[in-house]
């Protein structure tokens, strides 16, 4: 779940899934040799456009179906540090900076949102502004 501090508090960065057009967090697959934080910056960077760092360890695991395939998520806090202007999904996804309330209105899917409440239970309650 990539984030970043703002003067009022925390942005989640929002994108819209390829098939669906959905708001979701980035996210993929783990590759063999890859770890979870690997695949996770990797993700952010190819759907996304993001770099930066992750954080707090792991925010949750859980089980997922999709496809006729049963998943294991591991969900992460990245605090983001450089968004670019174009990158490899751009053309394919929209990307959105949202506050907890706007993602609330966003997200359809109910682990996403309780993602989004576990991500406020991490963070500090005060955000220092990212550079």
């Amino acid at each position: 779940m990539p984030f970043r501090s703002t003067d009022g508090g925390y942005e989640y960065c929002l994108i819209t899934s390829r098939r669906t057009c959905r708001w979701t967090f980035p996210k993929g697959g783990i590759q063999p040799g890859e770890t979870a934080e690997q695949a996770a910056l990797k993700e952010a960077w190819e759907e996304a456009g993001l770099r930066g760092e992750i954080v707090s360890g792991v925010l949750s695991t859980f089980r997922l179906r999709k496809k006729k395939q049963t998943l294991s998520v591991t969900a992460l806090l990245m605090r983001v540090d450089t968004v670019a202007d174009h990158w490899k999904e751009s053309c394919e996804r929209q990307r959105l900076w949202a506050t907890a309330e706007e993602a609330r209105q966003l997200l359809e899917r109910p682990r996403l949102l309780q993602l989004l409440e576990l991500a406020a239970e991490h963070l500090p309650a005060r955000a220092e502004p990212s550079n």
